[in-house]
């Protein structure tokens, strides 16, 4: 593997712009598991009240460890009819669209269809 150069000259003259890059991309692979840890938790805070966390159990709390600790590990066969319904309720909303039919539809409406 080749060795990361010692210093930015190494590469040449770089612009304001491409040293924040370059800082941004070598803070996020030097602290990889940080960063992940950040997204998670961003994702999880922007998600807390949805149906798949609740059913698990994760109740609105939004840290990693207990997140580990709570949420199983799955595969696509797994969320395979979660997924199935909301590609459902999907189509559903693009025919209404394109029919400019305005109904009041939940995803939950299309539970009994898994």
């Amino acid at each position: 593997m080749p060795e990361a150069p010692s210093a930015l000259s190494d590469y040449g003259s770089f612009d304001e712009n491409n040293k924040k890059l370059f800082q941004f991309f070598e803070n996020i692979t030097t602290n990889a598991d940080e960063v992940q840890k950040k997204v998670l938790n961003e994702i999880l805070s922007r998600n807390a009240g949805v149906e798949y966390l609740q059913r698990h159990g994760l109740n609105g709390k939004t840290d990693y460890e207990t997140f580990k600790k709570i949420m199983p590990v799955v595969t696509y066969e797994d969320l395979k009819p979660i997924l199935v319904v909301l590609l459902m309720f999907v189509e559903v909303v693009r025919s209404l669209l394109k029919t400019r039919i305005c109904l009041k539809l939940k995803m939950s409406d299309f539970r009994d269809t898994i």
